[in-house]
Order: structure tokens, then sequence, then C-alpha cells
């Protein structure tokens, strides 16, 4: 269960000030725990946000919609390298990042830039890691939609360079189809070519994925990676879902649940 906790105060000229965290418990966690804060600053189609900020990377859209089931996840499909994400609980080891944001957006545009110091105070906790500077480009033109990112040094790993491009098409109003390629950073990370859809009937909506990745890493036993799933919408923001994916070492995720977000 995730938690948000917002706060801000809007000035008489449209200009917002805020600041938010979040409360996250997880399964087989004993406990809840606590985001470091975000704040942000926004004003009309612009946003900057400081400390736990979404990166750049993180935060391209069309980057995740290989995702499937009820949590949400991709075992095939996402980026297999690492970069930075917006923390719903604490840092972990690195207690002392934080992170610039900033966005500008409209429905057929965005475009985010974001840099994240792993070691703000040079405390040392961040070793030999560097700051990730990453960056994200949305298009959408009538019914296609172009993405493209890069995080260079992700997670603060030098020479670990990712780099995204994906484009979805909407068939019609039931049917989406989309691709995405993600060079995953190194070299035995490989490049993945994921191929994707979405088709909805009444309230269900059945979602697919096959990816192939040409890397070639110790635990890995084919180059291939798929899911498939089924969702069921009871209401705004609440529905069933269940999913089969298979990743690349030949193990099988399944899920199946219902889902609140609110």
């Amino acid at each position: 269960m995730r938690l948000e906790i917002d706060a801000s105060v809007e000035t008489d000229i449209g200009l917002k000030f805020g600041a938010k965290t979040w409360v996250q418990g997880d399964h087989n966690s004993p406990s809840w725990g606590f985001s470091p804060a975000n704040f942000y600053v926004e004003y009309e189609n612009w946003s900057l946000e400081i400390g736990n900020v979404l990166p750049a990377f993180d935060g391209a859209l069309l980057l995740k919609q290989t995702r499937l089931g009820v949590h949400a996840v991709s075992v095939g499909g996402d980026p297999l390298g690492d970069f930075f994400i917006l923390a719903y609980r604490g840092y972990g080891r690195l207690p002392d990042r934080t992170g610039v944001a900033l966005n500008y957006g409209t429905r057929n545009f965005d475009v985010k830039l974001s840099v994240v110091d792993p070691d703000q105070i040079g405390s040392g906790m961040g070793g030999d890691l560097t700051r990730e500077v990453s960056a994200s480009v949305f298009y959408r033109l009538n019914d296609w939609e172009f993405s493209a990112a890069t995080a260079q040094s992700g997670a603060g790993v030098r020479d670990n360079n990712l780099y995204f491009v994906g484009t979805r098409y909407k068939v019609n109003d039931d049917l989406r189809i989309g691709l995405n390629i993600n060079d995953n950073g190194f070299a035995e990370l490989g490049t993945s070519y994921a191929l994707y859809g979405d088709y909805k009937f009444n309230r269900f909506t059945l979602g697919s994925y096959v990816v192939y990745n040409d890397g070639d890493w110790a635990e890995k036993v084919t180059d291939s990676s798929y899911g498939v799933a089924l969702r069921y919408d009871l209401g705004p923001s609440i529905f069933l879902a269940a999913s089969v994916q298979r990743d690349y070492e030949r193990m099988t995720l399944a899920d199946m649940g219902v889902r609140f977000d609110f």
C-alpha cells in the first residue's frame, strides 16, 4: 500500500509551491517506510522539482508500457540497466542523494531534464558514483505517440549510459500497439526490442508483450521474454487483474488480485 501526502499553496498569479512525500508498506516487510521529501514549483505548463525527484529517464512516457498485472511489473520489457528512480521509501545505501528536475508538458508534447547527485554533501557514502544526467522527450501526432530518453551514468555508475526510443499507434478506440527499444547500458545487457499492445472489450482489457534481447550475461538462458494479462474494470480506479510472464532465465511470474487507486 502506498499513501501520498501533498501540500501546496498557490499565489494570485498562478505560481504554485508545494511539497510531498510517500508512505509505503511492501509485501514481506514488517514496517512502513517514509520517502525523502519532494519540493516543487509549478507555473502553467512548467514544473521544477528538488529533492526526491522523478528523474527524466524514469519518467519517460511509453517507457513502462509493457508492465502488466495487478502489481504493474514487466520482467522482460523494462530497461535492464540501473538508473535512479523516484523513491517511495528511503534511499537505501545512498541516504545523501538528491536531485533537480525540470519539466515542460502539454497534452501533445513533453520534455524532461534532470540531474541526480548520489552524494550531495560529499560524505563518501556514494563511493565512486557520479551524477546521473537524464533527459526525455515525448510527442503525440494524431494517433501516433513517440518517445525517447537517455540516462548518462545511470544510477551514478560511470559509462552506464542507457538509451530508449519507443512508439505507439492507436488503431482504434479499443486497440493500441507499440514498439520499445532499450539500449540497456553495459554491453553484456545488450539491446531489448519489445512489441506490445492492449485490446479493450466491454470492461475487459487484454494486454501482452514479447521481447527479444541480444545480450549475454551469466544467468541468461533464453533471448526472449513475454507476458500476457487480463484486466476487468470494477469502477473508477478499481480493477481485477491477472498476469503470467516469463523472464530471460525461464522463470515464470504469475499474479492475480484486486487493485485500488485513489
